[in-house]
């Protein structure tokens, strides 16, 4: 990679930290929560190791503790339920059928994030 103008593979060796790989648009979306709360992008990505440019490479793939980090900094800003329920809205129908769906017909917040626990072991 070309540290002066960074292009990305589409690849399943993901980005940053972590050895699980996660679809760069999930930590788009989270990156789009925290932008929405007032958060910048480099605030949302401290910490994971990630360069910005991440994001505008939607196919690539991203490390978990990449993705944990991310979350963390959020988390840093907004409670948990929040967090999910911003995260489902922006998740969009469109991109992600059945597990959007699913998540946004739960009950309750608790169900939701046990529908997408769920979905992530199958």
């Amino acid at each position: 990679m070309n540290s002066e103008n960074p292009t990305f593979e589409k690849t399943t060796t993901p980005l940053g930290v972590g050895g699980f790989p996660i679809a760069s648009e999930y930590l788009m979306v989270l990156v789009n929560v925290g932008l929405a709360r007032g958060m910048n992008t480099q605030l949302c990505l401290s910490g994971a190791q990630l360069p910005v440019q991440v994001l505008l490479n939607p196919g690539t793939v991203v490390g978990n503790e990449s993705i944990r980090r991310v979350i963390q900094n959020l988390l840093g800003r907004m409670h948990l339920e929040e967090l999910v329920v911003a995260f489902i809205e922006q998740i969009g129908m469109l991109n992600h059928g059945a597990l959007s769906v699913a998540m946004q017909s739960s009950a309750s917040i608790l169900e939701a994030i046990q529908v997408a626990v769920l979905y992530r072991h199958t």
